[in-house]
């Protein structure tokens, strides 16, 4: 094994070599439509891929797995998720949420660990999977109380989701 790696070494340089130079030619006139996070690698690697739009298509792919892979692993918002899959608009305070939530999953998903008791840990769980949830065309609005400053923990402020 080790043999053959050393036999094909020489080679995998060679093309490796050879795709950094077609890199450097090709990087000044690379647009992409939307640069992505990491920009600069992505137009790179745009650069030096040898099937148009392999790269860009790659990176989509992957990026809608891990959205996915995130969702599918929270509770909450697969919650979200089965919630939002019969209608478009949903309505209603922090804790009406956690009933209607708990009404779609089920008695055993409440009870689970990863669960949330309240209204306030539904808030906090719905705040780490808002940007996620967003790529998957769910918005989450949540209504601020007229009053200045930051809201007191024991709020029940009304939240509205739309797809």
């Amino acid at each position: 094994m080790k043999d053959d790696f050393d036999r094909a070494r020489p080679h995998i340089l060679a093309s490796l070599l050879d795709r950094i130079v077609v890199g450097l030619q090709r990087l000044p006139r690379v647009k992409l439509d939307r640069l992505p996070r990491m920009a600069d690698f992505a137009l790179w690697a745009t650069a030096c891929e040898r099937e148009p739009g392999a790269f860009m298509r790659a990176y989509e792919v992957n990026r809608k797995e891990l959205v996915e892979g995130v969702l599918d692993a929270d509770a909450i918002a697969s919650a979200i998720r089965k919630l939002m899959s019969t209608r478009t608009v949903w309505t209603g305070t922090a804790s009406d949420l956690l009933v209607a939530l708990e009404q779609v999953m089920g008695e055993r998903a409440a009870k689970s660990k990863g669960w949330p008791t309240s209204a306030e840990a539904l808030g906090r769980g719905l705040r780490r999977q808002a940007t996620f949830l967003r790529k998957v065309g769910i918005e989450i609005e949540r209504a601020r109380p007229p009053h200045q400053g930051a809201d007191p923990p024991h709020q029940d402020n009304p939240a509205a989701f739309a797809r």
